[in-house]
């Protein structure tokens, strides 16, 4: 990808988050209204693979809570098969509020084999994250991927990073396009 990011919450957003800018000429396009931001969301699609105990519950505003589960489930439910990457080396950032795992270690060993590529982790802790990351953008060394908090947002400036630092992923992810991968359809409208 080569500097290009991927960031999956910010892909239905940059276009929203660029509209929250300052209003310069810079912004890549924009959703400044109900029927723009309808169309750049992902329709949220509820996963039907396995039943929860405890049903979500709808509350105000298109709110509602997640479904809950007692106990881990005896067959868990594959929703992939196969092995879903086809090689190549990434790197990702996460924040992460406590002990940082040494790189290469055994799980992450395990992940690369399951996923069929080799994605380096590199899990920041989250105390300095939000300092740390403007300097990443400013000399534009992301990763490929990247999770940037939604809180952080005016830190980030993840409205102005919308297609220059960050791959606008609207063009696969928006409205019913979002389909064509189930587990991310399942991700509430909220959580865009």
């Amino acid at each position: 990808m080569n500097g290009a990011v991927a960031v999956t919450g910010a892909a239905a957003l940059s276009p929203l988050l660029a509209a929250c800018g300052s209003g310069s000429s810079n912004a890549k396009g924009g959703a400044n209204s109900t029927s723009g931001l309808a169309a750049v969301l992902p329709d949220y699609q509820v996963s039907k693979t396995v039943k929860p105990d405890i049903p979500s519950v709808s509350g105000a505003a298109g709110a509602f809570t997640d479904p809950g589960f007692l106990t881990y489930p005896a067959n868990p439910v594959a929703t992939v098969s196969g092995t879903p990457g086809k090689g190549g080396s990434y790197t990702a950032v996460t924040p992460l509020w406590g002990t940082l795992p040494s790189p290469g270690n055994s799980y992450y060993q395990a992940m690369n084999k399951a996923l069929g590529a080799t994605i380096t982790m590199k899990p920041a802790n989250g105390n300095d994250y939000a300092t740390n990351i403007p300097t990443m953008t400013a000399s534009k060394k992301l990763p490929d991927w990247i999770q940037l908090p939604s809180w952080w947002n005016a830190n980030f400036n993840v409205g102005g990073l919308a297609g220059t630092q960050l791959a606008d992923l609207t063009p696969y992810l928006a409205g019913d396009k979002i389909k064509r991968y189930p587990n991310l359809a399942a991700i509430p409208t909220g959580a865009w």
